[in-house]
């Protein structure tokens, strides 16, 4: 069943139109595939809503569990009066914003990522309460196919105890809850009394500024909260659609299996094994921050 659901898959990536990328290409295991197939089109933004306020995170996710490796990544969190919100990596923003401009997608990849010698983490963007409050959209990219889920907005089952602390100047308060297989310690404040949080978090009486989890594999951790103006926006990729757990799945598939993603992500491109290549399946060092 599930070789028939990527069958599936990849007869509607083929039939998708509008792609300005045709092809085919030989694969070697030894080259970074976006060398080749990433595009450098940019298609525009849709405006979602208004900002009023922006927090800047400082995100460290250990990737690999067995050799202790981390990375450090800066994040966004945008939020709207209207309690809309969008989350995701600052080098994905910065990312479109240069494909806007008219710079290559291969070169700033090399740029921005040339250094990290594994996926980046949250390669995605999260938007609370979008297209509907109650509602959670992720968009994200495996190969050069850009992805998009939506989910009812997760209630968390939050605790909140007594314990307070001081963070950005800002006195904080103590909560826990256990999410899709991870336990998490949260710090908010009720002096921002908005409902949001990043990735997914939200549903606490004041916005989230720290979160760790209990193996301390994921914290994000406020550095700078500041008023906007600018717009909310989410890029107007040809996106297909699709559910979290396939999104997941897509993802797991391309960090394990590289060849078998190429050649059902890679949208109008036939992909052929360079004779003489011998792969090998990866195994996965860290888990997904959802578990279930």
């Amino acid at each position: 069943m599930k070789n028939l659901s990527w069958l599936l898959i990849s007869t509607v990536l083929l039939s998708i139109e509008g792609y300005c990328q045709h092809g085919s290409f030989s694969y070697d295991g030894a080259v970074w595939l976006h060398e080749i197939y990433i595009d450098d089109a940019y298609y525009g933004a849709d405006s979602i809503t208004n900002g009023m306020l922006r927090v800047d995170y400082i995100v460290n996710v250990v990737v690999d569990t067995v050799q202790g490796t981390s990375v450090e990544q800066k994040a966004t969190l945008e939020i709207s009066a209207e309690g809309v919100s969008r989350f995701c990596v600052t080098a994905y923003k910065t990312l479109d914003l240069l494909l806007k401009a008219g710079a290559s997608r291969k070169e700033l990849a090399m740029e921005v990522y040339g250094k990290i010698n594994y996926p980046p983490a949250f390669y995605n963007m999260y938007y609370q309460n979008y297209p509907k409050r109650g509602k959670l959209t992720c968009t994200g990219r495996v190969c050069n196919m850009d992805f998009k889920y939506e989910e009812s907005l997760p209630q968390m089952d939050w605790c909140i105890h007594d314990n307070l602390d001081t963070l950005l100047d800002c006195t904080v308060q103590k909560a826990t809850c256990r999410f899709r297989g991870r336990d998490y310690i949260v710090w908010f404040t009720h002096q921002i009394p908005v409902t949001a949080g990043p990735w997914k978090f939200s549903g606490l009486p004041g916005l989230i500024l720290k979160v760790e989890d209990s193996h301390g594999h994921y914290r994000f951790t406020a550095e700078k909260i500041y008023s906007i103006s600018s717009a909310i926006e989410i890029p107007s990729y040809l996106y297909l659609k699709t559910d979290r757990e396939s999104y997941m799945e897509a993802v797991r598939l391309n960090m394990e299996d590289h060849f078998r993603a190429c050649q059902l992500y890679l949208r109008d491109i036939e992909v052929r094994l360079r004779e003489g290549t011998i792969l090998k399946k990866k195994t996965m060092q860290y888990d997904f921050m959802e578990k279930e």
